[in-house]
């Protein structure tokens, strides 16, 4: 729901990254894994690593505000 928030802050200061802006700078994305869930990744030591999975959710209509992802 509207109030559904995952916190990448411990993930994120892990991989060295303080900038606001992970998905654009690299870090994180968020796709859909073609089954109406969308997927949530981190680039760890220049890989991709699958962090969560939302379960009936689009990807498109999550955002990213600093270490928030909410839908």
């Amino acid at each position: 729901g509207p109030d559904d928030k995952v916190d990448l802050t411990g993930l994120l200061a892990q991989s060295g990254y303080t900038g606001s802006d992970p998905v654009g700078a690299g870090f994180i994305k968020l796709t859909d894994d073609g089954q109406g869930d969308a997927q949530i990744w981190s680039n760890l030591n220049s890989q991709w690593w699958l962090v969560s999975t939302l379960q009936h959710v689009q990807a498109a209509s999550l955002h990213m505000s600093g270490a928030f992802i909410t839908g």
